[in-house]
């Protein structure tokens, strides 16, 4: 199988707050890379769907990233694509992704 994904991705367990049209949720991310995430939840977005994610680094740097989700699994999950990330999220994640390869 061939790897489609551009991005290096690591494993990375912690709290995320998701929100779509006004509406917020909570679950779970369980992998990270500079190009986006996969979030487990039991009630994931369709894909195509535009979302905002809310998380902290373990370094205490939080992010507020905007994502449209391009993988949903009912009842496992979703994988979400990040969108417009700033210079300073970028270099925070991509620190951080660096420190744990």
């Amino acid at each position: 199988m061939e790897e489609r994904r551009k991005n290096k991705r690591v494993t990375y367990f912690t709290e995320v707050e998701w929100g779509v049209y006004g509406a917020k949720f909570e679950g779970k991310m369980s992998d990270i890379s500079l190009g986006g995430a996969y979030i487990d939840t039991i009630s994931p977005c369709p894909e195509g769907t535009e979302i905002t994610l809310k998380f902290r680094l373990p370094n205490g740097h939080q992010l507020m990233l905007k994502g449209i989700v391009k993988t949903s699994f009912a009842g496992m999950g979703m994988g979400v694509q990040f969108m417009n990330i700033s210079n300073i999220d970028k270099e925070a994640l991509d620190n951080f992704i660096k420190e744990n390869c």
